[in-house]
C-alpha cells in the first residue's frame, strides 16, 4: 500500500483495491483524477484547508454567530418595547430602544424587527406607540 497526495487533501492510499481518497466522502462517484482536475475547486479547497488549519492552531474562542436560539414567541419584541416605553419618563430614541431590547432578551435582535414594530404600532390611533419626532417614540395614552 502506498500513501500519497497533497497535504490539504489528507492521505490518499493506493492498494490492490484501487485509489482511496478522503474526497470520496464528498464525491463518491468521481475517481481521484476527476476530483483533482478542476483547478479552481482545488484552489478553493486549499484555501479552506489553510484557513481551517490556522483557526485550529490559533486556539481562538468560537465567535458568536448571527444565529439565534430559535424563534421568539409571537409579540415578544413588542412586549419588551411596550414595557420600555411604559416605564420611561420621556420619549425614547429608536436606537436606545433597540439596545434595550437586545439587553433584555440577551441576544441580537435585527434592527428591522425593532423598526417594523415601532412603525406598525404607531401608524394609527389604535397602536400602542406614538411617534413624537423622527426616531423618537413614547407610549400612546389612549384614555382621551
Amino acid at each position: 500500500m502506498v500513501t500519497a497526495g497533497p497535504s490539504w487533501l489528507g492521505a490518499c492510499t493506493l492498494s490492490s483495491e484501487g485509489v482511496r481518497s478522503p474526497l470520496r466522502v464528498w464525491f463518491p462517484r468521481m475517481d481521484l483524477p476527476g476530483q483533482l482536475s478542476n483547478p479552481s475547486v482545488k484552489a478553493s479547497w486549499e484555501r479552506l484547508a489553510a484557513a481551517l488549519a490556522s483557526l485550529r492552531a490559533s486556539n481562538a474562542a468560537p465567535r458568536r454567530s448571527g444565529a439565534r436560539r430559535g424563534t421568539r414567541r409571537r409579540g415578544e419584541v413588542r412586549g419588551v418595547i411596550a414595557r420600555l416605553l411604559r416605564d420611561a419618563e420621556e420619549p425614547l430614541f429608536a436606537r436606545d430602544i433597540h439596545r434595550a431590547v437586545e439587553r433584555e432578551l440577551g441576544e441580537a435582535v435585527s434592527w428591522s424587527s425593532i423598526a417594523n414594530c415601532l412603525r406598525r404600532n404607531s401608524a394609527d390611533e389604535l397602536g400602542g406607540f406614538e411617534r413624537v419626532d423622527l426616531g423618537l417614540y413614547r407610549r400612546r395614552d389612549n384614555r382621551h
